[in-house]
């Protein structure tokens, strides 16, 4: 038959499983006899077929579709969940979105039989869906998981941990990096567990550590050794080797050697682009940041400094080291990661005002990276402490300040709570410009006012010069104004 032959076929067995059917659809054929169904069932069926031979994709997935549908209601969900893979599998060649919704009613259907295993192998095939030419590779991350997480249920150990190296590879694409290093440590150890597999766990270490050289140079060190106590053999490997020399380069800052490394490594083993696009990250960051050995000579003093009990000079050298990271935004999030670690030991040290100072930072660059419920957890913290001092009450206007605009960038509900709150710990408040402008802004938000906010914000910084974290969160919400014409 020929590729119109059988859509005309296909076609005329939707019809006549409509027929079948009868006016009153499902329920009315259901009454008549199950044999009516089931011929209904079959004409889809075979339509679907004749579809799929004509390469009409879509069309074959929807004559499977309505099968599965007709399984279901008579309570056949087994059949069900099989027409519903098969539709899947058309939709797969035309649709992403609709097979992956008909993948999804199959597998609620095996996990209400309790076939996980069936079930896992449909996330696996979905993620598989997600990750080619990298179409979504956080939606191919989850069902991954998911699809690992039920084949681990079944004892099908070797399943799970082909969709967990998955799961790690693409984390660490995503900069997920504490995840890659977590799965790839513990895929290593139960290799090491099983003699068939223990050879494998070289490279699943070798992937840890690269992943750790793209958070940290100390930490990747401290990995190599606790790899070395788990696999000594893996001291011998070319992997290990490279890795160690790659840490000195880091550290001596020689960027040529760190090169010509990774070069003479690639002529023997050739890498993969998983390998190329990490160890070209770690380039990038020893490219980026001048100052990388420094930050690697404090790491090695606060430890010592730590043992010794003197967390004051460890917390100082944590604000270094943040201060390193924040020049010209190198790398906002380690520089929050250290102030906060300042701010602790500060903190654990009865040195307020200095503990303060950093979390002030940290809300200050959480606030720029789009954390906004961390910023306003520490502008309201310290605002509160702020109104227990008399010398420094008054300063808590603008930590009340800074959260409510945070607060706007996030709901102007919120932001309204907020504001009564503030009231409430600080009346004096209300007298405010910074209260007079939150409460002005929100009225014009409400509104869906762009000029009457342009103007208000204008207005204001003629008086009091907003400086630019001011005028960036301001832009956000702006944004967001010109950017949801129904938010009212």
């Amino acid at each position: 038959m020929t590729t119109n032959a059988n859509e005309q076929k296909a076609q005329q067995l939707i019809a006549e499983a409509e027929k079948k059917l009868g006016p009153r659809g499902f329920f009315g054929s259901l009454f008549g006899g199950s044999s009516r169904v089931d011929d209904a069932v079959e004409c889809y069926q075979r339509a679907a077929n004749l579809f799929k031979m004509a390469k009409n994709w879509p069309s074959a997935g929807s004559a499977f579709c309505e099968a599965a549908n007709l399984h279901l209601r008579s309570g056949a969900r087994h059949e069900a969940a099989t027409n519903y893979i098969d539709a899947a599998n058309c939709y797969k060649k035309s649709d992403t979105n609709d097979a992956v919704a008909c993948f999804l009613k199959a597998i609620e259907m095996y996990t209400d039989l309790g076939r996980f295993s069936i079930a896992a192998k449909h996330h696996q095939s979905i993620a598989e869906m997600y990750e080619n030419d990298a179409v979504d590779l956080n939606r191919a991350v989850q069902h991954y998981e998911q699809a690992a997480d039920y084949f681990r249920g079944e004892e099908s150990n070797s399943a799970a941990n082909k969709c967990l190296l998955k799961v790690a590879q693409f984390a660490a694409q995503l900069e997920q990096y504490e995840k890659a290093i977590q799965i790839y440590e513990e895929v290593a150890t139960t290799s090491l567990e099983n003699s068939l597999l223990k050879y494998s766990a070289k490279e699943y270490f070798f992937r840890a550590a690269l992943c750790q050289l793209c958070v940290d140079t100390l930490n990747a060190q401290h990995a190599l050794n606790r790899y070395l106590q788990k696999y000594p053999a893996f001291q011998d490997s070319r992997e290990y080797k490279l890795v160690k020399t790659l840490i000195e380069h880091i550290e001596e800052q020689n960027i040529d050697g760190f090169t010509d490394t990774v070069r003479d490594y690639d002529n023997i083993s050739r890498l993969d682009q998983w390998y190329t696009t990490m160890l070209l990250r770690v380039k990038k960051q020893l490219n980026e940041n001048p100052d990388l050995q420094a930050v690697h000579c404090f790491l090695k003093a606060i430890e010592i400094y730590t043992d010794m009990g003197k967390f004051t000079m460890a917390a100082k050298h944590h604000q270094t080291i943040a201060e390193l990271y924040e020049a010209e935004s190198v790398d906002l999030e380690k520089a929050v990661e250290h102030y906060e670690q300042a701010a602790d030991y500060f903190r654990g040290e009865e040195n307020n005002a200095s503990a303060n100072k950093c979390l002030l930072k940290m809300a200050q660059y959480c606030a720029q990276l789009e954390n906004y419920e961390k910023a306003i957890q520490i502008y309201d913290i310290v605002a509160t402490t702020s109104l227990e001092n008399s010398l420094l009450k008054y300063s808590a206007k603008e930590y009340m300040f800074r959260a409510a605009l945070c607060h706007l960038c996030v709901d102007v509900l919120n932001a309204q709570h907020a504001l009564e709150r503030y009231l409430q710990q600080y009346p004096a408040f209300q007298d405010s410009r910074e209260y007079k402008l939150i409460n002005t802004l929100i009225e014009h938000i409400e509104e869906q006012n762009v000029d009457g906010f342009t103007d208000t914000v204008k207005d204001y910084d003629e008086i009091s010069r907003l400086d630019q974290w001011f005028t960036t969160i301001l832009l956000r919400i702006k944004k967001q104004l010109n950017d949801n014409p129904d938010l009212r």
